[in-house]
């Protein structure tokens, strides 16, 4: 009898055997991108135990398994950020999302008055977040709606890390494209955006800011932030002319020397409206297309970024870690900056909107500003100014318009009796708007022809993450300001891997290999 008839049985078994690893092998990464971070390490054991060749696992996360959506309709959950925080938010799922086909993207609304004194974590309220909810039904893809208060503001490393975090905990409870998050806001959420788009960009595609200013992403967060920086992902900026807040021609007074510089920005500006979205519905089949089309190049082949610091050193795959002068260093570039000019003043104040009047409650005042100076304090109920009644926001807002630099002000407060307090605005200075007090470190990266150019200036160490099709396997052609560079990547483990996509669940960004470059002071 033929050997190879008495082996056609066992022969016949290989296919179901290679099908049955194949869906266990699913099933396991399945449950990693699930996984809540206490059970992470177990559910990479358990891909481990498969013994899966790094290929299968590669091939399998470009298109990664993804969970059943949850049942449909508003749930309230808690994020952990990467320090441990807990923090609420709040995620809408339509209906339509059970029946479609194709991972849908994610859309994450950053909600205004981010000052506000506690989370809201009242069933969908989320201001004109409600907006996109029937975009989300047609489009079939869920919302996540982050909480922000005082201690955890968009553009503060505190609200960065939530944001991510709602994002890392959306991808566990329903199914998300990795190459099609997005970030969209109004007013405070809308200058969160810019921050984000500056500073922080990873995990979006695009963001959609509606009202907000990029110069506030500056001032607020205390952060170096670079316009040109706006050229690494797409925005799409929606604004009112009549803004008393942040009228359109400021914000394009930013916008337009980044669009010169090659940003990816769309804009649109309407008449009127104030300070309120009044466009979305006319724009709404707009909105729809782009959250639709977005697709996020998570591994260009080439990144250019700028930092102050390295907590927002990160951008893509390249990731300045610490800065300095360093030998050979390139020559400096013109910086993007804007020059301030005399707009609106501010007194200086937080104010409590949960405050249903008569007046305008203090909930916080700015160290340095006009309100400190003059006595203003918190839980300060303001009632007039100029001797005009503040029946609510709108009054103190009408009343402080009429008000320019180096004017004087009379501020009428309720404590435990009416008392007036008076002071004045500063005489206007010009000053940039995005502050550099500290050096920049520049980085430029580009892939070409299977080697790696660099142009780096105060950059003294740095990490590149390498995908597994990047660059050709083996030695590296690396070429810095023009000169030859001897560093050798490492090869990341499949734990790591496994390790990394269990911490971010990005399937964008599955990195092989780590190349960290130590460059000698300059």
């Amino acid at each position: 009898m033929s050997p190879f008839r008495t082996l056609a049985p066992l022969l016949a078994l290989f296919p179901a055997v290679s099908v049955a690893r194949a869906d266990a092998l699913d099933d396991a990464l399945r449950l990693l991108r699930a996984a809540p971070a206490a059970e992470r390490g177990a559910a990479v054991a358990a891909v481990l135990a498969l013994e899966p060749t790094l290929d299968d696992v590669l091939a399998r996360l470009r298109k990664p398994p993804l969970p059943a959506p949850l049942e449909a309709g508003w749930h309230v959950r808690s994020a952990t950020d990467e320090h441990g925080v807990a923090r609420p938010f709040q995620l809408y799922v339509p209906a339509s999302l059970a029946t479609r086909e194709t991972p849908p993207p994610l859309l994450v609304y950053l909600h205004g008055g981010v000052s506000r004194p506690d989370f809201t974590v009242e069933e969908g309220e989320v201001g004109y977040g409600r907006l996109w909810l029937e975009s989300a039904r047609r489009g079939a893809f869920p919302v996540a709606f982050p909480m922000g208060r005082q201690d955890c503001v968009w553009w503060r490393p505190e609200g960065a890390s939530h944001i991510r975090a709602v994002v890392r905990e959306s991808k566990r409870l329903v199914p998300v494209d990795d190459d099609a998050v997005l970030a969209s806001g109004f007013s405070d959420g809308g200058s969160g955006c810019f921050y984000l788009a500056m500073a922080e960009p990873e995990p979006f595609a695009a963001f959609l800011p509606m009202n907000g200013h990029p110069a506030v992403a500056a001032s607020a967060s205390g952060a170096q932030l670079y316009l040109r920086n706006l050229a690494l992902r797409p925005l799409y900026a929606t604004m009112t002319r009549d803004d008393a807040l942040y009228p359109a021609a400021t914000i394009l007074e930013h916008l337009v020397p980044a669009l010169h510089a090659g940003a990816p920005i769309r804009v649109a500006s309407w008449e009127e409206g104030n300070h309120r979205p009044v466009y979305f519905e006319e724009l709404r089949a707009s909105f729809e297309a782009y959250v639709n089309g977005a697709a996020r190049r998570a591994v260009p082949d080439a990144v250019q970024w700028r930092c102050a610091s390295p907590s927002t050193g990160a951008a893509a795959w390249v990731e300045v870690l610490e800065i300095g002068p360093a030998a050979g260093d390139a020559p400096d570039e013109p910086d993007l900056n804007v020059m301030s000019a005399p707009g609106r003043v501010r007194l200086g104040v937080n104010v409590d909107r949960a405050f249903g009047g008569p007046g305008v409650r203090v909930s916080g005042v700015a160290d340095g500003s006009p309100a400190a100076a003059m006595g203003v304090k918190e839980g300060d109920v303001i009632t007039g100014i100029d001797g005009a009644p503040v029946a609510g926001m709108e009054d103190l807002v009408k009343a402080l318009g009429g008000k320019t630099h180096g004017d004087e002000v009379h501020v009428r407060v309720r404590r435990e009796e009416e008392t007036t307090l008076r002071g004045g605005f500063p005489e206007f200075r010009h000053e940039p708007y995005y502050r550099r007090a500290s050096p920049t470190a520049r980085v430029s990266v580009r892939v070409e022809d299977g080697a790696l150019f660099l142009v780096t200036r105060n950059v003294r160490r740095l990490r590149l993450s390498l995908p597994p099709d990047l660059l050709p396997p083996g030695p590296l052609s690396i070429e810095r300001n023009g000169k030859r560079l001897d560093a050798e990547a490492i090869d990341l483990s499949l734990e790591e891997i496994l390790r990394s996509y269990g911490r971010d669940a990005d399937s964008g960004r599955v990195f092989t290999r780590r190349l960290i470059l130590d460059l000698p002071p300059g």
